[in-house]
């Protein structure tokens, strides 16, 4: 039957739409029994089977539902293929009318083809894989001549962007609000912020620069594991309108979803809002087209990715490093009794949490390491250009998009993890301690004082004021920029010793003010030289000092992004 379908699918390519790249809706479907004995279709999730449409009785359903169902128009859009059932029961009532179906999920499309055939569908059009907004291209409507059958969504991802398409079916805005919802931006001597939290990163950090530069702001938290997106935004909009924040900002676009609604919505009320990525920004880049926006800011602490951003539509790109918090990071009278210390994650939680989602896949399996190792023995910025080299040699295919962004995920910390490792085997004959994750003693030998994890905010400061020499190894992400610990073992007055990335340059003096190497073999010789030294550190830990308290925290950071916000924007 699925032979057949594709072949009648690649006679007929107007009447079946099929995107071709990687779809992100995708799910690893499986055929049920259900009580009635026909067919339901489930996948796995959170350890649970999930259906699509009722496990009890499918048919008898869809039976009821195309009985009640009355079109009055020439065409008829359906929303999901469900189990197929009412696809094809529509069809027998209405063999005459034009049926098109929408189906986001691509993986889904292909479990109907094996059971349902497409020639007793009479005048029954596919658009599968399509974003909702690619959808009203693809559609040749007179408005609003039609009649829309909405197959009920399990998945309330594909229940909001069904229910996101329909407005756009009907030419409706997202968002809709009056002339009171608008006002100046920056009308008053403080800007006002409305801060997008989720115990990230950086929260204190901007908080406590908030509150040195006077700026009033709210702030709205998010608990990723139980995000409900329509009280997010009735919280949004309650603030807004009582508030009135000259612009909104966020972490590594934290509240922003990739159907575009969250920015539809800040277009409506004009207001500008920020997104500071202090990691990648490949989840703009790879699928987040649809939140380019006259209104929308990004900032990156990796000037590597400006133009990456530019070229898929954002105007207002600017470059924002990272930098140190001297309420959180300050020097202190410890003594310094340790010789040298690296604090670190191992990578292998984050790449076994990768790896879940092709562990199943002996043939990515067996592709893993070797992506790897290309990926970080060549200069490439994305593990997609290793892929992309490798792919003359070998075939990859990925089951959906998530599949695939994981693999390239894992591989990128597995390059980590090699990477780092060269560098701490390096530290073996000086006793390092090692503080991190438990999975490090899997690694290391008894030549390493391993130790548990380090709190960012409670003990890191502390443990980087005892330390002689502080190690510090960057992620592959991070080919050209800096990590934090480059600012803050200065801030606390430590002595640091980092490899070389070129960023380092727009910060330190790299003969008076930090040690960097170039080749992992000059570790060794260059801890004896400032173990012998401490007079040089000392001297060199003081100038880096200097630098990072006057230049580099995020207070300046801070000051800096509401300038160019106000420059922008003033009385918007």
């Amino acid at each position: 039957m699925f032979s057949k379908n594709y072949k009648l699918i690649s006679e007929s390519p107007q009447k079946y739409q099929i995107k071709n790249s990687v779809c992100r809706f995708s799910k690893n479907y499986l055929t049920l029994l259900s009580k009635e004995e026909t067919r339901t279709f489930g996948y796995h999730k959170n350890g649970k089977i999930s259906t699509i449409c009722s496990k009890y009785y499918p048919k008898k359903n869809a039976e009821k539902m195309i009985e009640n169902f009355v079109s009055n128009q020439d065409t008829i859009v359906i929303f999901g293929i469900s189990c197929g059932n009412e696809i094809a029961l529509l069809s027998k009532k209405y063999p005459n009318k034009r049926k098109i179906v929408i189906e986001p999920d691509k993986n889904l499309f292909n479990y109907f083809l094996r059971y349902f055939d497409l020639e007793e569908m009479l005048n029954v059009e596919f658009l599968v894989g399509w974003e909702d907004y690619e959808i009203i291209a693809k559609i040749d409507l007179k408005l609003p001549q039609f009649d829309i059958l909405e197959n009920k969504q399990i998945d309330p991802v594909i229940a909001n962007y069904f229910s996101s398409l329909k407005k756009r079916l009907f030419h409706q805005n997202q968002y809709e609000f009056s002339e009171k919802w608008k006002y100046p931006k920056f009308a008053f001597s403080n800007p006002k912020i409305l801060y997008i939290d989720s115990s990230y990163v950086l929260t204190k950090e901007c908080l406590f620069a908030f509150q040195k530069l006077n700026i009033q702001y709210k702030y709205i938290h998010i608990e990723q594991d139980s995000y409900n997106y329509g009280e997010f935004i009735k919280n949004i909009l309650q603030i807004i309108s009582e508030f009135k924040p000259d612009f909104v900002m966020t972490i590594n676009h934290l509240g922003f979803d990739n159907e575009g609604r969250f920015t539809e919505m800040l277009e409506e009320l004009e207001l500008p809002f920020v997104s500071w990525f202090v990691d990648s920004p490949n989840v703009i880049l790879d699928s987040f087209h649809r939140n380019v926006s006259d209104y929308a800011n990004i900032f990156v602490w990796d000037k590597d990715y400006i133009d990456d951003l530019k070229n898929v539509g954002y105007k207002n790109v600017d470059y924002l490093p990272l930098a140190t918090s001297p309420e959180i990071f300050f020097p202190t009278e410890s003594s310094k009794i340790i010789d040298v210390s690296f604090v670190g994650s191992s990578m292998f939680y984050a790449i076994n949490k990768n790896m879940k989602s092709f562990s199943h896949r002996p043939d990515l399996l067996n592709l893993f390491e070797i992506t790897a190792q290309h990926f970080l023995s060549n200069k490439f910025r994305f593990v997609s250009q290793s892929i992309e080299k490798l792919s003359d040699k070998y075939r990859y295919y990925f089951d959906s998009n998530d599949q695939k962004k994981d693999f390239e995920a894992a591989v990128l910390w597995r390059a980590t993890q090699i990477y780092r490792l060269s560098g701490i085997k390096k530290l073996a004959e000086f006793n390092p301690n090692i503080y991190g994750d438990p999975n490090w003693k899997y690694l290391l030998d008894e030549r390493y004082n391993l130790n548990s994890e380090l709190s960012y905010y409670d003990n890191l400061s502390e443990m980087y004021n005892m330390s002689k020499i502080n190690f510090n190894m960057t992620s592959r992400q991070m080919k050209n920029s800096v990590n934090q610990r480059i600012f803050d073992v200065p801030a606390v007055g430590g002595f640091l010793l980092t490899d070389y990335k070129s960023q380092l340059e727009e910060i330190y003096d790299l003969k008076t003010d930090i040690a960097t190497f170039k080749n992992v073999d000059e570790i060794p010789s260059l801890i004896k030289y400032y173990l012998k030294n401490p007079e040089v550190r000392e001297k060199m830990s003081k100038n880096a000092y200097k630098k990072v308290v006057e230049n580099q925290t995020y207070e300046l950071r801070i000051k800096k992004l509401v300038l160019i916000m106000q420059s922008r924007y003033l009385n918007l």
